[in-house]
């Protein structure tokens, strides 16, 4: 019983408070007069049409509707969190980048939060290893050698 409530209930509550702390961060972002010092990119990783993703979320509403059903309720919260997961990172995408005391990349990371980084596919990509033992691979373009003395400057350790 337990597991239902979790996996069903507490999944979907979860997924969207993580997305709207992300929204909050980005309206924190905004209102900063942080400057980016190197831009990151975009990087569209999966290619999702969200005219599907919101016409799911109407037939889920409407079975919701005819049956009135918890667990439509259900589905339709979870669709909601995969939905948001998706646009968050096109929300993020106009903000990434180095900033004087964070990385933004499809969300805020400090430097203190980051235990290393490395080089990866002949200077294109960096990746960062958090301390939370997660990593993440930065595509650079043009700004790879400006973004390792960046990183540098930081004393961030590099990994070999």
């Amino acid at each position: 019983m337990l597991y239902f409530i979790f996996k069903f209930i507490g999944k979907p509550i979860i997924g969207l408070i993580v997305v709207l702390s992300n929204v909050i961060n980005i309206i924190n972002i905004r209102k900063t007069n942080t400057s980016v010092i190197i831009k990151i990119p975009y990087q569209e990783k999966e290619k999702r049409n969200i005219v599907e993703i919101f016409s799911m979320i109407l037939l889920f509403l409407l079975i919701f509707i005819v049956f009135k059903s918890f667990y439509a309720l259900v589905i339709i919260a979870g669709l909601v969190t995969i939905t948001l997961e998706i646009i968050t990172p096109r929300i993020y995408k106009n903000i990434n980048g180095l900033y004087s005391e964070y990385i933004i990349f499809n969300k805020k990371i400090s430097f203190n939060k980051i235990h290393s980084w490395k080089r990866v596919e002949s200077n294109k990509t960096i990746s960062f290893l958090g301390m939370d033992g997660l990593r993440f691979d930065v595509f650079m373009n043009n700004e790879f050698n400006k973004c390792i003395e960046f990183l540098n400057e930081k004393d961030l350790k590099e990994e070999i």
